[in-house]
């Protein structure tokens, strides 16, 4: 009967781990486009403020990058020009942004 508990107890403590992951996961992420021209060359970021995750895009190509609490997150794409853009998402967005400093 010992061996039954055990598993009973470790099947429940999946079951609330694989429950709080689907709370976080659930959590309303918000998107939102952002561009900046960059010229005739110059070198494109992303940027935003999210709670627990962010994802980036541009031209295709995904930086998803996780952490604990709320935090300002920054990736930069390379060189490029001309009118460039991109997307964020995550929880509680602010502050979406997009440079390209030549």
């Amino acid at each position: 009967m010992l061996r039954k508990e055990k598993a009973v107890r470790r099947l429940l403590v999946v079951i609330m781990i694989m429950a709080m992951i689907m709370v976080l996961a659930a959590a309303p992420a918000l998107a939102t486009s952002v561009s900046a021209n960059c010229g005739t060359s110059g070198y494109f970021y992303t940027r935003a403020t999210a709670d627990n995750w962010q994802d980036h895009w541009h031209d295709g190509n995904l930086w998803h990058t996780w952490y604990y609490g709320t935090q300002y997150k920054a990736h930069g794409w390379g060189s490029e020009s001309g009118l460039q853009y991109g997307d964020i998402y995550g929880p509680n967005l602010t502050s979406p942004s997009a440079i390209c400093p030549n």
